[in-house]
């Protein structure tokens, strides 16, 4: 490959011309001269074209890493979708469970209460006197309890 330059004429102005007695030295190859500006050159463009392969390795490297990312984020995502829908559904499940068994709760305490109700209502029928006799000692013990709670409570103050 020789490649003899046309004297100064492609030369920026103040520039040292091949020519001139300051212009860097030259080789001799059995092709021809070459000077060094043309070595210079050669290898800038050989570094260029290096640094185009790299660049263009590098974007190929980088397009292969983003293209396996989003893989694996597409497969994550496929197999978070059906744990997601599968938790929702249990706690869906546990949530109507809790409810029902608040429902079954509320219903069992009304039924107690109201089988209460008809057992006490039962027994002051066929036992009136006592039913009578009972409630006056509840109510007298209750007013004996509150009545001690005041009077500590009077004592505390002072």
């Amino acid at each position: 490959m020789s490649v003899n330059k046309p004297p100064s004429s492609m030369s920026p102005p103040g520039s040292i011309s091949p020519t001139s007695p300051m212009s860097p030295t030259s080789t001799t190859s059995p092709t021809g001269t070459f000077s060094t500006d043309d070595q210079l050159t050669a290898a800038a463009s050989r570094a260029s074209q290096g640094a185009d392969h790299m660049a263009g390795t590098t974007h190929r490297v980088a397009n292969e890493a983003l293209e396996q990312v989003e893989s694996a984020v597409e497969a994550a995502r496929a197999n978070v979708q059906p744990t997601v829908a599968r938790i929702a559904s249990q706690a869906e499940t546990l949530a109507r469970k809790g409810l029902d068994a608040v429902k079954d709760g509320a219903y069992q305490m009304r039924n107690r209460a109201q089988n209460l109700g008809d057992v006490t209502a039962r027994y002051v029928r066929q036992e009136p006197v006592k039913a009578v006799l009972i409630a006056a000692a509840t109510g007298a013990a209750l007013m004996a309890l509150l009545s001690l709670v005041q009077s500590a409570r009077r004592n505390s103050d002072r």
